[in-house]
């Protein structure tokens, strides 16, 4: 290389020698050092060469990733699941308002039961829903 060095390339040559200028006459005139820094740049280029992913390498990705549903799924099963729950503790409550009687038959209970199982019923569907919402404002 005969050519003068611009500005820029000097001053990344004195950054990268913290400005000992020794430093670089030692890798002149020290052949390990000199081979080791050829050594090096070889590996970069080569590196280089094999990290570079090419034009199409962003729709090759956008291609092969998988296509997802728009949630429609997922929000029916999680909606089924509160209604499920919901269910779940209004015939808990009745059944178990039945066993407390000592009867064994829950058609003793009458109307009234029927009414708090279905307020129980009730009144953990809009719990989950307002706990689905708070947590929803919440993030």
């Amino acid at each position: 290389m005969n050519e003068c060095l611009d500005e820029d390339a000097m001053v990344s040559l004195g950054n990268a020698v913290d400005w000992d200028l020794e430093i670089l006459r030692h890798v002149q005139e020290c052949s390990s050092c000199g081979n080791r820094l050829r050594e090096l740049g070889k590996i970069r280029l080569a590196l280089s060469e094999q990290l570079d992913p090419g034009s199409d390498f962003a729709s090759a990705v956008l291609r092969n990733l998988p296509v997802s549903d728009s949630g429609a799924t997922r929000h029916l099963v999680f909606g089924l699941n509160l209604v499920a729950t919901s269910l779940l503790a209004g015939l808990t409550t009745f059944f178990a308002a039945a066993l407390a009687t000592q009867t064994g038959e829950a058609s003793a209970l009458g109307v009234p039961m029927v009414v708090v199982a279905l307020g129980v019923t009730v009144g953990t569907l809009a719990w989950n829903v307002s706990h689905i919402r708070r947590q929803k404002s919440a993030a």
